[in-house]
This record gives C-alpha cells, structure tokens and sequence, in this order.
C-alpha cells in the first residue's frame, strides 16, 4: 500500500511540476528555440496519433477537442507579439489563453481524480493502471479525452505557428 502512495506521489510532483512549468512560460517574453519548438510539436502530434488511435476514444469528443484546440491557437497567435532583439527572434504569449487551456484539462482532472478517488479503491486502481493507458480511469471520459485533445491541438498548432512566423 506504501509502495503505491509512492508512486501516486511521484506521479502527481512530475505532473505538478510540468504544469507549474507550462504555466510560467504563460507569461513574458520568451526566446524562440527552433529545434525545441520542432521537437514539441513532433512529441505532442505523435503523442495525439496514438490517443487518437485507442479503441476507447470516440470521434467526437476528438474531432471537437482538435478543432477547438485548433481555433484558440490561431487566436492565440493573433494575440502574440514577436519582437527581434539582440539577434533573435523572441514572443510574448497570451497569457489568458494558454492559462485557460491547461486550467480546463487540470481541472477536469482534478474533478474526476476526486470522483474515482471516491468511487475506487487504492488496490483496483492500482491494477487498473498495470494494465494500460487507457484502462486508467482518471483519463477515461469523453469529456476528458476531448481536453486532452483541446491541449494537444492548441500546442501542436501554436508551435507550429510559432515556427512559421519565426522565419519573417
């Protein structure tokens, strides 16, 4: 039983730390990394492909997720600012969008973490998670796949956006 509450923490520092990460980059000027920003959006396409292909994904909520995640990117970029100083290329995000789209899967994540965590016992979701990614259920839902995919979509494209317009 210890030996699970220590991997669920650790599980939960990586997963706080990458948000505390994204969440901070959110705000102020930021250099653009060619071979960085290429590097994420291939991680992150290649990392939607394969949710995408999973039996347990609906077309829906993943049609939806990727076209909204899509549309806010595109305004998002409308509202980044790009600047060349001192010999490279820098931007400055917009902070409300990109706080949004990480609150709205964090929380949905949080909601139905709190819902299974009620629901659930340490041991079943323990065995739950040996068995696959999609047997997880803190990542099972329409609901929440559809913000995964929100998530995806929005970096994908504003990455690739950035690399674009990095070349002006």
């Amino acid at each position: 039983m210890l030996e699970n509450a220590g991997v669920t923490l650790l599980v939960a520092s990586i997963i706080f730390f990458v948000y505390y990460r994204r969440i901070r980059r959110s705000f102020g000027r930021q250099k653009i990394s060619r071979p960085r920003l290429g590097f994420r959006v291939a991680v992150l396409s290649l990392f939607g492909a394969v949710l995408l292909l999973s039996p347990l994904t609906s077309s829906l909520p993943a049609i939806g997720g990727i076209t909204l995640g899509c549309l806010l990117a595109t305004f998002g970029l409308r509202l980044t600012t790009f600047e060349y100083v001192a010999g490279a290329h820098h931007y400055t995000p917009s902070s409300y969008i990109g706080i949004v789209v990480v609150a709205l899967l964090l929380g949905r994540l949080v909601a139905q973490g709190f819902r299974i965590g009620g629901a659930m016992s340490a041991p079943a979701l323990a065995e739950a998670s040996r068995i696959s990614f999609d047997a997880i259920p803190l990542f099972q839902g329409s609901l929440t796949r559809g913000l995964l995919f929100v998530l995806i979509a929005y970096y994908v494209t504003y990455y690739f956006g950035l690399l674009l317009r990095s070349r002006h």
